[in-house]
């Protein structure tokens, strides 16, 4: 039997059953809800939603809103809906299906926290779970743009958080399929390089790329910095609207 912990995120707002090995929840997914511009009444599809973390926050932030998340590791969705019980949602639904099987055509809005290690400078852990989320040892990057891309209705909106070293395979594999792509920096530290990135996109157009100021995640002491507390205690949005 897999062994959980209950814990709360958002200031108690959201509670979440996770596992007590593996993969478990950081920051990374908090931000990127938080970035999300979501609409009335739009569809979004979580891929690779884990325990549903992100797909939990927006449900909860519109009960307008119809989000599936999908995950190919059935523990993890066992998880998710467990988490929806949790919460008193009723507008969201999770699918043990691989992202690649996807409804074609079919979403607003298409959301993920994707591996981001790719499996040739991965090392491995021995828990089989943590290496499924962090590597992408059973689905590419490539694949993952491309699935997003297939799901997505025309002219839809696409949101990744991933790392900054791989923006390059990014910026390729949405080549002729996204514009209007928008990059935000996640700083881990003042005058420190950027080691995540937030990525908006719209499919099939063909406005250029703009890169934002970004958001510096700890002071010099390893605190959070008061936009980010901001963000992970006061549910404060991430505007992606600005320019440099």
């Amino acid at each position: 039997m897999l062994s959980t912990t209950k814990d709360q995120i958002l200031d108690g707002s959201i509670t979440i059953l996770q596992p007590e090995k593996g993969y478990r929840v950081a920051i990374d997914p908090i931000l990127l809800s938080a970035a999300i511009n979501i609409k009335k009444d739009a569809r979004i599809l979580d891929m690779g939603c884990g325990v549903g973390t992100i797909s939990l926050i927006l449900a909860n932030r519109d009960s307008s809103l119809d989000i599936t998340g999908i995950d190919i590791q059935s523990s993890l969705i066992d998880l998710a809906k467990q988490n929806i019980k949790l919460n008193n949602l009723d507008n969201v639904r999770f699918t043990n299906l691989d992202i690649q099987n996807a409804e074609e055509n079919n979403y607003d809005i298409i959301i993920s926290n994707p591996p981001y290690v790719d499996k040739s400078s991965y090392s491995a852990s021995d828990i089989q779970s943590k290496n499924i989320a962090n590597s992408e040892d059973i689905t590419d990057l490539n694949t993952w743009i491309k699935s997003a891309y297939k799901s997505l209705k025309n002219a839809g909106e696409f949101y990744m958080i991933h790392r900054a070293d791989r923006l390059d395979d990014i910026i390729k594999a949405m080549h002729n399929k996204f514009g209007n792509i928008i990059i935000c920096p996640l700083f881990p530290k003042p005058n420190k390089s950027a080691n995540r990135i937030i990525i908006y996109a719209r499919k099939n157009k063909k406005d250029p790329l703009k890169i934002l100021k970004g958001i510096i995640l700890h002071e010099d002491n390893g605190n959070y910095t008061n936009q980010v507390k901001d963000i992970l205690y006061n549910k404060q949005l991430i505007d992606l609207s600005g320019e440099l």
